[in-house]
């Protein structure tokens, strides 16, 4: 899916939405990522659910081989000090050209409760993003959280 593996370190947010095979976005937002695989972070992105996997698995000297995240709803601040959001939120809108902002890293997944990840229902596009250097896959999540999901984040 993803067309080639060209990456430097100044890479422009638009040769990103290229290379990665995605449309142009001309009125970009920023998106809240847990990232549960290769390491857990929490953070703020200038780039769509499939640019971050393309610069994830292609950046130069943090390359991950594969990455897996979920996208959350934008309002965390129990996850971390709310001072990280705010500096974080207020460096990604002052450089529209940053591509990533960690907020914190380590021990996310736990914290997250399940209700706070993109795609639980069919207004909002989401899931379990899973990707590689060659392509990314969307793990659509039930309609409804099982029960028993709640009960395991207790």
């Amino acid at each position: 899916m993803f067309k080639s593996h060209d990456c430097h370190e100044g890479i422009s947010l638009s040769e990103i939405t290229a290379e990665a095979g995605t449309t142009d976005q001309t009125e970009r937002g920023s998106h809240l990522y847990l990232v549960m695989c290769p390491i857990q972070l929490l953070l703020l992105s200038n780039l769509s659910p499939v640019e971050y996997a393309w610069y994830a698995t292609h950046r130069p000297g943090k390359v991950f081989r594969q990455v897996v995240f979920s996208e959350l709803q934008s309002v965390q601040s129990r996850l971390a000090a709310e001072s990280r959001f705010i500096s974080a939120r207020q460096e990604i809108n002052a450089h529209p050209e940053k591509k990533t902002k960690t907020i914190v890293s380590g021990n996310c997944i736990n914290e997250t409760p399940f209700r706070v990840w993109y795609g639980y229902d069919e207004s909002t596009e989401g899931g379990l993003y899973v990707a590689d250097q060659e392509q990314i896959k969307l793990w659509h999540f039930p309609s409804e959280i099982p029960a028993v999901w709640d009960r395991a984040t207790c």
